[in-house]
């Protein structure tokens, strides 16, 4: 995929992207009875995961040519400027880690994993670092307890990444990704389920 080709793909995902979240927001809208208490916001959120899970795929399945794309390409400091016009694409290229490991069973699955540190290196922490940490401490443990481990992924990955810390994060995407295992999250909530 050239550039042209790329940008022109990520424009339409973005726009598909925040229709799905547009139509995914009204659905909750009209199922949650304006309780703010757990049990009517899980049931107003599970209402609105049934219809739209093929959908979520359908999207994800999309993503994992971006991510291709981006591990491939020159311009990745072009095409990072690119999605920040894109919030929903933003928030899915996070999710998309998630999405990625679910489906590593095997070592034969490594592309995945690959792909999903790829879309967090894309979106370049446009997102709360907290929410990532948890995600890819996860991602991580999938991950390992599929005996495919992400040390030298996150090094690969980090090479490709924004050197430059995003405000109002302190540290850049590639340093996230190579301290990642030495963060104080990973050492307390990742380290002692690898047991």
């Amino acid at each position: 995929m050239d550039f042209n080709e790329f940008e022109m793909t990520v424009h339409e995902l973005g726009k598909d992207v925040e229709d799905y979240a547009k139509r995914r927001e009204s659905v909750f809208q009209q199922t949650w009875n304006k309780q703010l208490d757990a049990a009517s916001l899980r049931a107003a959120g599970s209402a609105v995961e049934a219809p739209f899970k093929g959908e979520y795929d359908k999207l994800h399945k999309r993503l994992v040519d971006i991510c291709d794309a981006y591990l491939a390409m020159r311009e990745r400091e072009q095409a990072r400027e690119m999605v920040g016009g894109y919030p929903g694409l933003i928030r899915q290229l996070n999710n998309h880690l998630g999405w990625s490991t679910r489906r590593v069973e095997t070592e034969v699955d490594r592309p995945y994993m690959m792909r999903g540190l790829a879309a967090i290196s894309f979106a370049d922490l446009r997102t709360d670092m907290r929410d990532l940490l948890i995600a890819m401490g996860e991602a991580y443990l999938r991950c390992y307890r599929a005996g495919v481990f992400m040390s030298i992924p996150l090094v690969r990955v980090a090479e490709i990444s924004n050197p430059i810390p995003r405000p109002p994060h302190e540290t850049s995407m590639r340093d996230f990704l190579l301290t990642f295992e030495e963060s104080a999250y990973f050492q307390s909530s990742v380290v002692p389920k690898l047991k």
